[in-house]
C-alpha cells in the first residue's frame, strides 16, 4: 500500500532529526510499556499496530511525533477490538486532566516476568521453516503493491532490481496478519543500489538491503 506512513525516498519533507535518545519524556516510555503489555495479554500484534498507525488521516499523521502515533493506534485497536468505547477514552482524559489526577497503580510481579521475557522470544523457533525459492546472488524485482492494506515492502522499492544477499529463515507474513490469517513465508536480505532506486545523480557504489519475504519479490 502507498501511502502517508511511506515516506521514505520523497523529497520535501526536510532532513531527518536524529538523536541518541530512546525516549524524550515520560509519557513516551509509558505508551512504549502499554503498548508492550497489551501485546503480552494477545489483544493486538505488533503488525497489527502498524496497520493502525497507517490508517490515521493523513494530515493527522503528518503532525504527530512518534509515540502519539503509537498512542493513536493503541487507542484506534483499542475501540476496534471493544476492549473500550471512544467515549471511555474522551471521559478518562478529561477526566485526567481537570482533577489532574495521579495514576494509582499496583505492581505485578507475575505481569513484568512476561514482559521482560517477551523481549527474549526467539520468534523463529515459533514457525515451521519453509523451503526458500531464492538463493544467494539471485536478483529479484520487488512487486508493485497498490492494494489496500498492510505491506513491508516500502514504495521507493517497488518495481526496483536487487540482489539476495542473506535468507534470514521462515517468518509470519504481516500482511496476512493484519487480515486475521496466518501465513508464513521465508525472509530475504535484499541489497539495492542507490541509483536503482533514485537515479544516476547518486555515488554507483551506495546502496541500501530491505528485509523482504517472498511474496514481494519475482524472479528477473
Amino acid at each position: 500500500m502507498k501511502a502517508i506512513h511511506d515516506l521514505g525516498g520523497i523529497h520535501g519533507f526536510g532532513p531527518i532529526k536524529m538523536d541518541s535518545a530512546q525516549f524524550h519524556e515520560r509519557w513516551e516510555q509509558e505508551v512504549f510499556v502499554i503498548n508492550k503489555i497489551i501485546q503480552v495479554h494477545g489483544i493486538y500484534k505488533v503488525d497489527e499496530k502498524r496497520h493502525a498507525s497507517e490508517r490515521i488521516p493523513p494530515l493527522r499523521y503528518l503532525q504527530l511525533s512518534y509515540f502519539e502515533k503509537w498512542l493513536d493506534s493503541i487507542e484506534m485497536l483499542l475501540i476496534e477490538k471493544g476492549i473500550l468505547t471512544k467515549e471511555d477514552i474522551d471521559s478518562r482524559r478529561e477526566s485526567l486532566s481537570s482533577n489532574a489526577q495521579q495514576i494509582e497503580s499496583e505492581p505485578d510481579p507475575n505481569l513484568t516476568t512476561k514482559v521482560l521475557a517477551s523481549f527474549k522470544k526467539d520468534k523463529l523457533k515459533e514457525v515451521e521453516p519453509m523451503k526458500n525459492n531464492f538463493h544467494i546472488g539471485d536478483e529479484v524485482v520487488v512487486k508493485s503493491n497498490n492494494e489496500f492494506g498492510h505491506c513491508r515492502a516500502p514504495a521507493y522499492a517497488q518495481k526496483s532490481t536487487g540482489t539476495i544477499e542473506q535468507i534470514f529463515g521462515t517468518f509470519p507474513l504481516p500482511d496476512a496478519i493484519v487480515r486475521g490469517e496466518y501465513l508464513a513465508e521465508p525472509v530475504y536480505k535484499v541489497r539495492f543500489s542507490a541509483q536503482e532506486l533514485w537515479g544516476d545523480s547518486y555515488p554507483e557504489n551506495d546502496s541500501i538491503t530491505l528485509d523482504l519475504w517472498e511474496s514481494y519479490l519475482l524472479p528477473t
